[in-house]
């Protein structure tokens, strides 16, 4: 069993170095084999040359290419006993629903990760007490313009035992994160696409359905963005439209995308319908761009009442039965009656003759 812990961001008050201090009130992190578990709590934030707390809860730069920035990081071990911890930086990315994360333990990070370095790759913090390890970030000279994002981790890796004494990796790890903007022109840009709608109608066959639209938003530009939206569902020409229903999304990476989708109650089974989704994208606190164009998309969809409709169809249906089948008086269909001696056997007759031979013995007439 594969068991992985992420805190970015976290603003935990750590102890002075040496010194004691409660326990904190974040998550305990039990790691260890079964029969051997252990508990420990610990913090990566950042921290001032000094080793102090200076009140940041992440890492946000801004440089050209080619620049070298240095900087701290505090670890702190809340624990009872010593603990070994792993330091790396890490891209980050956003997960299918838009949530911020780092790539899994072992997967190669390609920007921002790659470009961090730890003077210490681990180290051991004994109990109750917080180290400062310095880092460098080494800006590449070809790194492009926008918005680079990773995060500075400390990880506790264990052995533990699996099935059969197979060994697996149990990594904990907690840090913060790192925002990078490398000068130059800048993008802030989103786009909406696949925004499809369907609609769910209740069993009352004169009730009001559900829609759901669904949408994928991307960040197409080189800043991080988050944004703010409506969607809405309205008939032809625009009648009877729904209330707007409001989507916000926090934070969505460059490059990054999210699929979403935003349900609409009690909309009347009108037959053809537009689903309509606008987005007012936002720039991240302290960062500035150009002028910010909003983005839309719709489709149309078809939202009918099966219930209604099923109805509908079984009275057709016994009307036509009725028409060909049972109606009476129409002749050859049904047990109406006609006029005339009609002939209705389908067989087909061979063809007749006017010409009667006469049967006479004409030699008795000479």
């Amino acid at each position: 069993m594969l068991f992985a812990t992420l805190v970015l961001g976290s603003t935990v008050a750590a102890p002075a170095i040496a010194a004691p201090t409660p326990e904190p009130t974040s998550p305990l992190k039990t790691y260890g084999a079964p029969s051997q578990q252990t508990t420990a709590t610990w913090a990566l934030v950042p921290v001032d040359a000094s080793g102090d707390l200076d009140g940041r809860s992440k890492y946000a730069y801004t440089a050209k290419p080619g620049a070298v920035i240095t900087d701290m990081m505090g670890v702190t071990n809340f624990s009872t006993q010593a603990l070994t911890l792993k330091l790396e930086a890490i891209d980050a990315f956003n997960t299918p629903d838009g949530q911020f994360a780092l790539l899994q333990t072992g997967a190669k990070s390609k920007d921002l990760g790659q470009w961090i370095t730890p003077s210490q790759s681990r180290i051991t913090v004994p109990a109750r007490t917080r180290l400062s390890i310095p880092f460098t970030l080494r800006v590449p000279k070809d790194a492009s313009p926008g918005d680079h994002i990773a995060g500075v981790v400390a990880t506790a890796v264990q052995g533990a035992s699996g099935s059969k004494d197979q060994k697996v990796a149990v990594n904990f790890r907690t840090g913060s994160r790192v925002y990078l903007r490398v000068t130059g022109a800048i993008r802030a840009t989103l786009s909406l696409t696949n925004v499809s709608a369907s609609y769910s109608q209740t069993a009352n066959p004169l009730g009001r359905g559900t829609v759901t639209v669904r949408y994928r938003v991307v960040n197409s530009g080189n800043v991080r963005l988050a944004a703010r939206g409506t969607v809405t569902v309205a008939g032809v020409g625009g009648l009877n439209p729904t209330p707007e229903q409001k989507l916000q999304i926090s934070e969505l990476l460059p490059g990054q995308s999210a699929d979403l989708s935003t349900e609409i109650d009690s909309v009347a089974p009108l037959g053809l319908l537009k689903a309509s989704v606008v987005l007012h994208p936002v720039l991240a606190r302290g960062v500035s761009a150009p002028k910010l164009a909003d983005t839309s998309a719709s489709v149309w969809f078809v939202a009918v009442s099966v219930t209604a409709a099923l109805i509908l169809f079984g009275l057709l249906a016994g009307f036509v039965l009725w028409l060909l089948v049972l109606r009476p008086g129409v002749p050859g269909i049904g047990g109406g009656s006609g006029s005339g001696d009609a002939n209705t056997d389908p067989t087909p007759q061979a063809p007749t003759s006017d010409f009667v031979e006469s049967d006479v013995d004409l030699g008795a007439l000479v």
